[in-house]
């Protein structure tokens, strides 16, 4: 587990935003498409706000959302993570054997995870 962050905000452009929030992005002309995502803070040495970063998301998210590079965004959050939440996920996997215990300890590793499709852990 310990893939790189699907967001990164600058700490600047979004102070009421704390680490660990739900936040909703999308492009203004499409407010239907929305990506929820976690917010991370970038782990820089000394204070955060010292980045030109505003707004980055995961190259595959951007291209699944068709977020363009520079392209203006809304930021809207934080939410509650009870507006985001699913109850059913499918996972499919090729070729390997997985067995009743496997199973449960990838469901328990999984819980409170954001996950989207195409995600690879």
């Amino acid at each position: 587990l310990g893939a790189s962050p699907d967001l990164l905000l600058s700490n600047v452009g979004f102070p009421h935003l704390e680490q660990g929030d739900l936040v909703q992005i999308f492009i203004p002309s499409a407010p239907t498409r929305r990506l929820t995502l976690e917010v991370n803070y970038p782990e820089k040495k000394g204070d955060r706000g010292t980045t030109n970063l505003q707004v980055s998301v995961l190259k595959s998210l951007a291209e699944m959302f068709d977020l363009k590079a520079f392209a203006d965004v809304v930021v809207y959050g934080p939410i509650e993570p009870e507006d985001a939440a699913v109850t059913f996920v499918e996972l499919h996997f090729k070729d390997q054997f997985i067995s009743r215990g496997d199973m449960w300890l990838f469901t328990e590793a999984m819980m409170n995870l954001p996950v989207h499709r195409k995600k690879t852990f």
